[in-house]
């Protein structure tokens, strides 16, 4: 079954994580883009719609592209969706994620990762690339 956010399914701006195809592979990934979300502090439906992609794709390994760009400071405060989501990824999605990929960094997401890492293991720690140079097509 595939998962459908019922907030983006009436408007597809609400929330910002998709699955992006990417050829000759066969690891799933996920793009979201924090700045680009018109219902960027709806928590609950936020990590519902996550959760739901997720678990869609449970059985696969995965990549997560976190787009930075626009990120302004009301995205940054939205500390308890961010800490929700790590511990949810971690609890439960950890095994198949392959790397979390930040790209467009701006000094805000430093913010965040300061707010969010202790809440991952070590092993997902591991796994954040920062890509300084590297912005979406």
């Amino acid at each position: 079954m595939v998962y459908i956010c019922p907030v983006c399914s009436i408007d597809s701006s609400s929330h910002s994580f998709y699955k992006i195809p990417v050829p000759n592979t066969h690891i799933v990934h996920f793009y979201a883009n924090p700045a680009k979300s018109t219902k960027y502090n709806d928590k609950e439906n936020i990590i519902n719609h996550v959760k739901g992609m997720l678990l869609d794709h449970k059985n696969n390994d995965w990549n997560l592209i976190i787009d930075c760009q626009g990120l302004e400071m009301k995205h940054v405060l939205e500390t308890e969706t961010a800490i929700e989501l790590t511990k949810m990824i971690n609890k439960q999605f950890a095994d198949k994620l392959q790397n979390v990929i930040i790209i467009n960094p701006t000094t805000l997401i430093d913010i965040t990762l300061k707010i969010v890492t202790p809440f991952l293991d070590k092993k997902v720690r591991e796994k954040i690339i920062i890509e300084k140079n590297r912005t979406a097509n």
